[in-house]
């Protein structure tokens, strides 16, 4: 049996490789990776399924056999517009998946800022010790803009810090807290 090919263009195309490599039967399938864009475009025309973040523009003109594009990021934007793209091409993107990992991200580098731990950090490296004043999150305003997966997560969890949450939606209906 011939194994099936998913390719993968991605700068760390390694994470994907890992994740997949658990689950995918190895002798059903072969994941070959791209790290750039001279890989690509000397491998769009074997590609049949293709997992990628930021695939370079102008080149699906040579994209024959390619039938799926799974875009790893919430959006198509990076992708978009593609005229050259051959219209059996069926394209998904993964949104919705990122809300938890970003949503503490955005908590994580709020806390760092308010707290100053770059400026911590610095001291400690230099051997430099100044007091600072106490900051905290509690009863701060944040303005969220975009309150989709991401962003309602982000909400989640600063409202779970005693911040005061507004914020805005493309559809402009109003969501709980």
């Amino acid at each position: 049996m011939t194994a099936r090919r998913i390719h993968i263009h991605h700068e760390n195309p390694e994470v994907f490789r890992d994740a997949l490599g658990g689950v995918l039967d190895p002798g059903a399938w072969e994941l070959v990776c791209w790290r750039d864009e001279a890989a690509f475009r000397a491998g769009i025309g074997e590609a049949e399924l293709l997992l990628a973040f930021r695939p370079p523009r102008g080149l699906w003109a040579g994209a024959t056999r390619l039938r799926f594009l799974q875009m790893t990021g919430a959006g198509i934007d990076t992708l978009l517009p593609a005229p050259d793209l051959p219209a059996a091409v069926r394209i998904a993107n993964a949104r919705g998946i990122h809300g938890l990992h970003m949503g503490e991200f955005a908590l994580a580098m709020m806390l760092a800022f308010e707290k100053r731990i770059p400026t911590w950090l610095e001291q400690q490296r230099d051997h430099r010790w100044q007091r600072h004043g106490i900051h905290t999150l509690h009863g701060k305003t944040v303005t969220i803009l975009g309150l989709g997966a991401i962003g309602a997560e982000v909400a989640r969890r600063c409202r779970a810090m005693g911040m005061r949450v507004t914020g805005t939606r493309r559809s402009g209906a109003p969501m709980d807290g």
